[in-house]
C-alpha cells in the first residue's frame, strides 16, 4: 500500500514551514522533470525524422553526382567527390559500391552507425549504389547540453519555490503560535479583547482568526419551559384499518390546515397524527391556534361522508422538551375520549382562549366561538374546501 509522503517519519518531524516548503519544492521539481522528459522525447523524435530525411537526400544526391564517374570508371573523380563530402562534420563515411557490392571509392571513418543507401541507375539497370553514414554526435551533444540546462533550471525553480514557501510557512507558523498561545491561556477568551492578529487575506484562515478572537459561540439555550399546545387526531380502526393511501390523503389535508396556524404536523403513531403548536417569544396564542385548527379539521371530516371515524384532542403542557411532548401524545391517544373533538380544560383556561368562545359541548365535540372569530373560521373553512377540491 502506497503511503502518503506526509506519513514518512522524516517528513512528520519537520516543522510546518519546512514541511510546506519541501512538499511544494518536490511538487515543482516533479512537474519540471515530467516536462523535461516530454520535451526530450519530442526533440529526439524530431531529430530522428530530420536525420532520416537528411540521410536519404544526401545518399540520393551522391548517387546522382557519382553516376557519370562510376560508368566511366573514373575512380579518382569518385574519390575526390567522396573526400569533399566526408570533410563535412555531419558525415562519418561516404562510399560508392559497384553492382557486385564491392567498394569502388570511399572516404571517412568506418564506424558503426545508421547507413543510408541509394541505387545508382544507368539506363534500365543498376550500376551500383551510394552509401552515407550520418554523424549524429553533434546533435546528441546539443541534446545532452539542453537536458543539463533544463535540469539546472528545474533545480533553480525548485530552490526558489522552496525559499518562497519557507518564508510563507514561517509567517503562518508565527500566526499559529500566536493563536495557540491565546487559546491555551487560562483567561481565554477574555484575553482576546482589543487583540488583533495581522493577516491581510480574506479566506478560511482569516475566518479562523476572527473566530479565535471572538471566542466560542454561546451554546443555544433550550427553552424547555416554553409551552406546547397539541392537536392529536386518532383514526379508529377496529374493523378495517385505513389504507396507506387514505392516511397519506389525510396527512396532506392536515399539513395544509396546520400551515394556516403555524402548526407542525407529524405522524406520531400508527393511524395517529400530531399537530404541534409551540410558544414563541412574540406571541402567546398557540393554544387558540390549536383550537381553531381542531375546529376546522372537525368540520372538514364531518362533511366528508367517506371519512373514517376519528377523535381529536386539543391539550397543552407547560414544557416543550421531547419527554413532555411524548407524554402529552400518550395521554391524548388514551381511549377514554369520545368521538369528535375533545378540548382539555388546560386549553380553556389559557388567556388566549378565554373570552373568545361562547360555549363548548364535549359530548358532541362542538365549539362555539365568538362572532368575529366564528366568521373568520367559516371563511377559512370555505377557502380551504375550495383549495382541497381543486387539488
Amino acid at each position: 500500500m502506497i503511503k502518503s509522503p506526509l506519513q514518512q517519519p522524516f517528513i512528520r518531524q519537520l516543522p510546518f514551514a519546512n514541511k510546506l516548503a519541501a512538499c511544494c519544492a518536490a511538487l515543482c521539481l516533479g512537474s519540471c522533470l515530467i516536462l523535461i522528459a516530454a520535451s526530450q522525447q519530442s526533440i529526439k523524435s524530431i531529430n530522428n525524422a530530420n536525420l532520416e530525411q537528411l540521410g536519404n537526400q544526401l545518399s540520393q544526391q551522391l548517387a546522382i553526382s557519382a553516376r557519370p564517374a562510376l560508368i566511366q570508371g573514373d575512380t579518382l573523380s569518385l574519390q575526390s567527390l567522396l573526400v569533399e563530402l566526408a570533410s563535412s562534420t555531419a558525415i562519418h563515411q561516404a562510399a560508392i559500391f559497384n553492382v557486385e557490392n564491392k567498394p569502388v571509392a570511399e572516404a571517412g571513418e568506418r564506424i558503426e552507425g545508421k547507413a543510408y543507401m541509394a541505387p545508382i541507375h544507368y539506363q534500365d539497370s543498376i550500376a551500383g549504389h551510394s552509401l552515407i553514414i550520418i554523424n549524429n554526435q553533434p546533435l546528441n551533444t546539443r541534446i545532452t547540453g539542453l537536458l543539463l540546462q533544463q535540469l539546472l533550471l528545474s533545480l533553480l525553480l525548485s530552490a526558489c519555490c522552496y525559499a518562497l514557501c519557507l518564508w510563507l510557512g514561517g509567517k503562518l507558523s508565527q500566526l499559529f503560535e500566536q493563536l495557540q498561545a491565546l487559546i491555551a491561556a487560562p483567561n481565554y477568551p477574555n484575553n482576546t479583547r482589543r487583540k488583533s492578529l495581522p493577516y491581510p487575506g480574506q479566506d478560511e484562515l482569516q475566518q479562523l482568526i476572527e473566530q479565535t478572537l471572538k471566542g466560542p459561540n454561546p451554546a443555544p439555550q433550550k427553552n424547555i419551559n416554553a409551552e406546547l399546545a397539541l392537536l392529536q387526531i386518532n383514526f379508529e380502526h377496529q374493523d378495517t384499518a385505513p389504507s396507506p393511501e387514505q392516511l397519506k390523503h389525510y396527512q396532506q389535508q392536515l399539513n395544509t390546515i396546520g400551515k394556516l396556524y403555524d402548526g407542525r404536523v407529524e405522524v406520531s403513531r400508527p393511524y395517529s397524527f400530531s399537530a404541534l403548536f409551540y410558544q414563541n417569544k412574540d406571541e402567546n396564542d398557540h393554544p387558540f391556534k390549536a383550537l381553531c385548527c381542531g375546529k376546522i379539521i372537525e368540520q372538514l371530516f364531518s362533511c366528508d361522508s367517506n371519512s373514517l371515524a376519528f377523535n381529536a384532542v386539543v391539550t397543552m403542557t407547560s414544557h416543550s422538551d421531547d419527554f413532555s411532548k411524548q407524554q402529552l401524545i400518550t395521554q391524548a391517544c388514551a381511549p377514554p375520549h369520545s368521538k369528535g373533538l375533545y378540548v382539555d380544560p388546560s386549553i380553556l383556561a389559557h388567556s388566549s382562549v378565554s373570552g373568545r368562545i361562547d360555549g363548548l359541548n364535549h359530548s358532541e365535540g362542538e365549539i362555539v366561538f365568538n362572532a368575529p372569530y366564528n366568521e373568520l373560521i367559516e371563511r377559512q373553512f370555505s377557502a380551504l374546501q375550495l383549495q382541497l377540491e381543486r387539488s
